[in-house]
């Protein structure tokens, strides 16, 4: 669960090369894809497509301060690159709206934790 000290309502945002060094997203396409689970995978269409869902899903981890193995970012099904991506917390839809985009060589993802209402 996302803990209510975790939740805030702050846009988290970075716009990035796809070649940064040291990135998490700068490696082979091979071991990028071995990061990710066959749910998430069923969503990628390209090389920029797969290293912008590494980015996000690592900076999702560390909003979370959680695992990044237990964050996935996943679709729904339809035509690839046209539906829009969900984010989900140990198998489970969570409480986080995600926005992805990549074009040449920049990616970019922007995602907010939803506040609880009571």
């Amino acid at each position: 669960d996302i803990t209510p000290e975790a939740r805030d309502d702050r846009l988290n945002s970075r716009l990035a090369r796809l070649d940064e060094p040291g990135a998490t997203w700068s490696a082979p396409c091979t071991e990028l894809e071995a990061r990710l689970t066959p749910r998430e995978l069923e969503a990628v269409h390209s090389g920029a497509s797969l290293a912008v869902r590494i980015g996000a899903r690592a900076a999702i981890a560390e909003a979370l301060a959680i695992d990044g193995h237990r964050v996935e970012i996943v679709c729904a099904p339809g035509k690839p690159g046209r539906r829009p991506p969900a984010v989900w917390l140990d198998g489970e839809p969570a409480p986080v709206d995600v926005s992805l985009s990549h074009d040449g060589d920049w990616i970019a993802w922007a995602f907010a934790l939803q506040r609880a209402h009571t």
